[in-house]
């Protein structure tokens, strides 16, 4: 990932912080994935315990990696042809 994101220009603390936002929390990603796909699998226990953790872990990763990827101007510009639907 650090690579991919490297062509963007990003310096080496970028690169280190928004890979690690981007994949701390891969674990609880997992769990919740498989929760999605197979949802009878899970007791109420086991179906609160991934949600939690999976709550509590992402969303201030994943606005921290936004914030750095979307603030920087070389790819600010493809966030807004991605948010005006001319990029799929």
């Amino acid at each position: 990932m650090k690579s991919s994101l490297k062509k963007f220009g990003f310096s080496e603390k970028e690169l280190f912080e928004a890979t690690f936002h981007l994949t701390d929390w891969i674990e609880e990603l997992k769990s919740f994935v498989g929760f999605l796909e197979n949802p009878d699998k899970y007791n109420t226990d086991q179906v609160q315990t991934i949600l939690i953790a999976f709550l509590i872990h992402a969303p201030d990763h994943l606005k921290r990696a936004a914030e750095i990827i979307l603030e920087d101007p070389g790819t600010a510009r493809k966030k807004k042809s991605v948010q005006n639907g001319k990029e799929k």
